[in-house]
Parts: C-alpha cells; structure tokens; sequence
C-alpha cells in the first residue's frame, strides 16, 4: 500500500494519512493467529525488502532459538534478513565475557551459511555506519523481542525524542 501522511493526528495521537495505492505483494511475512483455533495465518507484513532482526549482546541476553525463528520467517516471506547484536558495550565481567564468546560465534556460524550479521552500540557509535549502508534504500522492517534497543537503533540516537504513541518511524532517510 503506497500512503501519504497528512501531518495531523487523530484523538490518540496516532499520525493519520490516505491511501493512495494498493501495491501487489512482492513479499509477505506472516504468522499463526494463536488466538483462533484453526491457526490461519495472518500477514503482519508486505513488500518489505529485509528484516532486520535485533537482539542484544547484554540486558537482556540473546534469544537464539527467537533469532533463528525470525530467520526463518524473513525467508519464508522473500526477505533478505540481517543479524544485528546490538548493546556489545553492555556485556561486561565473567558470565559477559562467555556470552561476548558464544555470540562472536553464533555470528561467524551465520555468517557462514551466507547471512549478514553486524554489531551495534549506539552510545559508543559502533556500527551505526554499517548499518546506515545496509538499509539505505530498502524498506526494512523491525524484529527482536522488548528490551534488545531496536527503537533507540531506528531512531539513530539514545535521547531522540518521540510521541510516546508513535509506534511508526523512518529508518535513516
């Protein structure tokens, strides 16, 4: 669907805007409705070129088993998913330094069965540059569970102020 934003907003501050044109799917990433019965399922999203899936190195530790499912549901749905371990300054200390080994590598592994992977902190500025290329020009949505910082990544910035209602962002224009 091709919309355009009408900068206002309706009673819950939710941006509005009109659709312009219904686009033919050229990808489509769906789920299981695990509240229905008969598991049908249900798109969650279209036309986008990756999935950028996000997990974080420290607080709280990586999924693996959350990143290889999301793996297989960009593949399954036609898009190029990229890795991304973000929080790398955040694992300090004995139990961090086995964890900074076991994700060092998980992402070689991935790396070697032709996935790309990439490190980010974005206090520390680490990456950014990386991942500025990877998505430019590419629409790419977001995946990783509540916590890993892919809002602080979309947004480029730690102290970026949003609409706390906001849940739609640009990714580096």
């Amino acid at each position: 669907m091709r919309f355009r934003e009408m900068n206002t907003f309706d009673e819950q501050m939710r941006s509005e805007a009109v659709i312009e044109q219904i686009l033919p799917r050229r990808t489509l990433s769906h789920r299981a409705d695990s509240f229905q019965g008969d598991r049908s399922a249900q798109p969650i999203v279209a036309n986008a070129d990756q999935m950028l899936i996000v997990a974080a190195l420290a607080e709280p530790w990586p999924k693996w088993g959350l990143i290889d499912r999301m793996l297989v549901a960009a593949q399954a749905g036609g898009l190029t998913p990229v890795i991304c371990l973000n929080k790398a300054d955040l694992a300090e200390g004995k139990e961090g330094k086995k964890q900074i080994e076991f994700a060092l590598a998980a992402l070689k592994h991935y790396r070697s069965i032709g996935h790309v992977t990439l490190q980010t902190s974005v206090p520390q500025g680490l990456g950014l540059k990386a991942l500025k290329e990877l998505l430019r020009d590419k629409s790419t949505v977001l995946a990783g569970h509540s916590g890993v910082g892919e809002i602080i990544i979309a947004e480029g910035h730690p102290t970026v102020p949003r609409h706390p209602h906001r849940r739609d962002f640009q990714l580096y224009r």
